[in-house]
């Protein structure tokens, strides 16, 4: 009991940053606060006894996955102010950060990796026996592999 008792700070402290969090999320949509208290209403109204409203917060938990999660927030400043991480030096639309980090700028680092691995690959341009030399250094071994005799 004292371990629960224990832990009751703990989760009022989660819950006022997960709260905050979501708060700044919605701003950042452009869409008000007080949308991040209506989980907490209904987890009230299942906690007196109102057990059908269960699927209702599932519906909303999906809907605030999706709005908060995977849309993008609003470009520029809102009714809310600069964009979180703006300085004041910002007005108007973000800039666009190159596409490192999304996939599409993964793929293309992929690609470019793969055509300097290619360039570094190709064959050397042939030369002739008298430009060559007589001797020829031995191969050098690359990883896991034999020189060739």
């Amino acid at each position: 009991m004292q371990f629960l008792l224990a832990l009751i700070p703990v989760f009022g402290a989660v819950a006022w940053v997960s709260t905050a969090l979501q708060v700044k999320r919605f701003h950042d949509r452009g869409q008000s606060g007080f949308w991040a208290l209506l989980p907490a209403g209904l987890g009230f109204l299942i906690g007196v006894g109102l057990i059908f409203v269960a699927p209702i917060l599932w519906l909303v938990q999906l809907a605030f996955l999706v709005n908060l999660g995977f849309l993008p927030g609003q470009e520029g400043e809102n009714r809310f102010g600069s964009p979180p991480g703006a300085s004041g030096a910002l007005k108007g639309p973000r800039p666009v950060k190159q596409a490192a980090n999304s996939l599409l700028g993964a793929e293309a680092a992929m690609e470019r990796a793969l055509a300097e691995q290619k360039l570094r690959a190709a064959p050397a341009p042939a030369r002739s026996a008298a430009a060559a030399g007589a001797t020829r250094a031995p191969a050098q071994p690359s990883f896991g592999r034999r020189p060739a005799r």
